[in-house]
């Protein structure tokens, strides 16, 4: 009986143990694939959302929006003559600005959703308004000037600016995601044949 004892204790045990391992072994790889998921859905220079999940994003606001007739914003943010200054600084220095820039935009649009659109252009949707989102813009531009980070070539400021480009509207049940791009990208193109450092927009 005393030796029956013992191997149920052993086979309990080693039943514990490889529970215990497969536990370990699920949550190892839920957490891989957590991290998978992250790394796919965030640059790897600012850390913040890249351009596949404002894409998901985009997609899910724009139909929210649809639903229930609210308004939705998008702010297109492109780094002035940024070629230019990655030739005259090198791109170590270009990616510590894009990092700069990345984090002004976080903090003064903290209430949308930010993305690195791609290269030195940026993005925030904000289920906000068309005078809410100029102010934010706004803002935007403002702090990342007062960066004061020296781009001798860019003048006459000589120190870098962003152009933005935004468009506010209740979208229509036809309204799609690459038109609210396209409005936010011609707004942006506005503001850049303007001369830069300053906010196009076509609010619908």
């Amino acid at each position: 009986a005393s030796s029956a004892a013992k191997w149920v204790i052993v086979v309990v045990a080693s039943i514990a143990v490889l529970v215990l391992i497969a536990f370990i072994q699920t949550f190892r790889m839920e957490r891989s694939k957590q991290v998978l998921i992250h790394r796919s859905l965030h640059d790897a220079l600012t850390g913040i959302p890249n351009r596949r999940a404002f894409d998901e994003r985009l997609e899910k606001l724009l139909e929210e929006a649809k639903q229930e007739r609210t308004p939705l914003s998008l702010i297109l943010i492109d780094v002035d003559a940024f070629k230019s200054y990655n030739d005259t600084y090198g791109h170590l220095k270009g990616d510590e600005c894009l990092k700069e820039v990345a984090r002004v935009i976080k903090r003064q649009a903290r209430h949308g959703q930010v993305a690195r659109y791609g290269g030195e252009e940026f993005t925030v949707l904000l289920t906000r308004g068309i005078e809410e989102t100029r102010h934010i813009a706004e803002r935007i531009r403002q702090d990342i000037l007062d960066l004061n980070i020296t781009h001798e070539q860019y003048e006459p400021l000589c120190r870098v600016s962003v152009s933005l480009g935004l468009t506010s509207l209740v979208p229509e049940a036809q309204t799609t995601e690459k038109e609210i791009i396209d409005q936010a990208d011609q707004a942006l193109y506005r503001a850049k044949e303007n001369g830069r450092n300053q906010i196009g927009d076509l609010a619908g």
